[in-house]
């Protein structure tokens, strides 16, 4: 998943162009909700396998505000 964030930000350019605003990929709304994220988070596959992603993150040794982040 490092790699993959890696990729995703080389040759990106960082500069100051304007406000932030945030932008929900995962539904054609472009919308953020509740019932997307769990969708696009339950529909995730790693490698070989479908991987349950929120027990790994309760695995993981990490503060809650952290994985609730992640």
């Amino acid at each position: 998943m490092l790699n993959e964030f890696y990729n995703s930000l080389h040759g990106s350019i960082i500069g100051n162009f304007g406000e932030d605003h945030w932008l929900w990929m995962e539904d054609e709304s472009t919308l953020f909700s509740e019932k997307t994220a769990y969708l696009a988070l339950h529909n995730m596959e790693f490698g070989i396998g479908e991987v349950d992603i929120f027990k790994t993150l309760r695995k993981l040794k990490i503060p809650p505000k952290v994985s609730f982040l992640l």
